[in-house]
């Protein structure tokens, strides 16, 4: 009975440290990337400010070695508006040494808002970035 005991408890020790070597500290990636961006606001039908096309270009600037280490990166809309995006249009990213180009659009409904309250609106907050290490930050506007 006590070589049992002798045992799970062995294998309890070596599952508690090899699981912490499993789970390392994140490192903070957000003060590695900087954006530049154009986002432009139009009505999407004709005489009518019911559904508004954002479209962005936002280019992400780093290191060329930090830009080589990102694996991901997702346009992040605004919590206050993400409820009013009706649709998603193409993106196209395009990567450099030293710069990622994301370009896009997508239709919010503005449906009951005037124009100024639209112009007002920031629509996209920002990009969230991954790396190859798993690391996330978002890099507002």
């Amino acid at each position: 009975m006590k070589k049992v005991i002798s045992a799970v408890m062995a294998l309890v020790i070596i599952f508690a440290f090899s699981g912490c070597s499993l789970f390392g500290e994140k490192t903070d990636i957000s003060g590695k990337y900087t954006l530049n961006s154009v986002v432009s606001l139009g009505a999407t039908e004709e005489n009518s400010t019911d559904k508004v096309t954002v479209s962005y270009t936002i280019t992400v600037s780093g290191s060329a070695e930090d830009i080589a280490n990102v694996k991901k990166q997702e346009i992040v809309i605004n919590e206050e508006y993400e409820k009013l995006l009706l649709e998603k249009g193409d993106e196209t990213v395009e990567n450099s040494d030293t710069e990622i180009v994301i370009e896009g659009s997508m239709i919010f409904d503005t449906s009951g808002k005037s124009k100024d309250e639209i112009g007002n609106m920031v629509f996209i907050q920002g990009v969230e970035i991954t790396d190859n290490d798993g690391n996330k930050a978002v890099v507002n506007l």
